[in-house]
């Protein structure tokens, strides 16, 4: 914001005083009580109201410094809204004690965190192997005890704090409708892709890709029509003469083919003529790690238990956000388990069940699953 010359209350009462004084031809009494002072005070007060309402102008006429509802004003003049809150989405596994017949968990059955305010929904995508269409959900064929289902937060029309519907490993384990013939659901790792609506600083850095990606054709160009779709969007983009594929992650691993085909939508309208671009899902790699963690004497069983899970919270959130194409390095896991207060020595740590790395594909992402992180007294 420019700067402005400002002048607090008693600077502008002694310039009052002073220039009163200085065109007098005898002493003026500005004591405490007299009627001058009394003057120059209530002229200090509106002088002082009148400059923070130049100040609050000056911040409206920037970008750069307006806020909130006064930032959506300024660019909706070029037509770019801020992204709405995105829900939460993640794997459940539905399971069952016994396994004769066969089973279906219909989309749109509901669970839960324990307390019941927080509600997930079961949704259809086909990329599953387990969903079908003709019986309108996910399948357990008999002999089959358990099955990931992916699940979205339902969260309240017009909901900007979508990142309250993040839980953490296990949170959700109660199931609101009834399947006929499961027995117990639970998440094997965290939900951390909720994002709330869009921050300002967010907002600001996407209108600066925006204005570079006017010129169309260009790979800014087609970063700026990906992140436009959605909050929290990853994109990697591959080349070829002639041909560009872009990979898509809405932060789950497994996008939607609904949402890949709004991406896809998207770039239609900026590639440049005579080049292909195909847009594809990320494949999801899945990370399994065990490990055992020994806590400090100084903390009760209780919070030992509560140690080993912000270890399993941190790892999921470290693995998740690797994005796409990046690798998992084994020597991390114990990194992270250190990060954690409490925690004084970490061993038998496995990653997929050994003790190598994971190393991503361009095409696939790396996202946590089961995370077995044992305490140890």
């Amino acid at each position: 914001m420019a700067a402005i010359p400002t002048r607090n209350f008693a600077t502008l009462v002694g310039n009052f005083a002073a220039g009163v004084q200085g065109r007098a031809a005898a002493l003026v009494d500005f004591s405490v009580g007299a009627v001058l002072r009394a003057v120059a005070e209530a002229s200090a007060d509106l002088t002082l109201w009148l400059q923070s309402v130049i100040v609050y102008v000056l911040t409206l006429t920037r970008a750069t410094t307006s806020e909130g509802v006064d930032l959506d004003s300024w660019y909706a003049d070029w037509g770019f809204t801020r992204l709405p809150a995105k829900a939460a989405t993640g794997v459940v596994i539905f399971s069952r004690f016994s396994a004769d017949d066969l089973a279906v968990v219909p989309v749109g059955a509901e669970v839960a965190t324990a307390d019941g305010t927080r509600i997930y929904t079961v949704y259809a995508d086909p990329s599953f192997t387990t969903y079908s269409a003709d019986l309108g959900g996910y399948v357990l064929a008999a002999g089959t005890l358990n099955a990931d289902i992916p699940v979205q937060a339902t969260m309240p029309a017009g909901e900007m704090k979508a990142s309250g519907w993040n839980v953490v490993s296990g949170q959700i384990n109660t199931a609101r409708s009834t399947v006929e013939g499961l027995d117990t659901v639970v998440n094997p790792s965290p939900l951390t892709n909720g994002l709330d609506a869009e921050k300002d600083t967010d907002y600001r850095a996407r209108f600066a890709l925006y204005i570079a990606g006017l010129s169309k054709g260009t790979e800014a160009a087609i970063r700026s029509a990906v992140a436009g779709v959605q909050q929290g969007l990853q994109a990697a983009l591959v080349e070829k003469p002639g041909y560009v594929t872009v990979i898509v992650d809405d932060g789950s691993g497994a996008p939607s083919e609904a949402l890949v085909a709004s991406v896809r939508d998207a770039i239609g309208t900026v590639r440049a003529g005579g080049v292909q671009v195909s847009t594809i899902a990320v494949t999801r790699f899945v990370a399994t790690v065990q490990m055992s963690v020994a806590i400090d004497p100084a903390y009760d069983n209780t919070a030992a238990i509560a140690i080993a899970g912000r270890v399993s919270t941190a790892l999921g959130a470290y693995i998740d956000g690797l994005g796409i194409g990046k690798p998992l390095r084994f020597t991390i896991l114990e990194h992270v388990a250190y990060g954690i207060p409490g925690v004084v020595n970490v061993t038998d740590i496995r990653l997929n069940g050994s003790t190598s790395d994971l190393i991503a594909t361009p095409y696939q992402t790396i996202k946590a699953g089961r995370l077995l992180i044992g305490p140890i007294r």
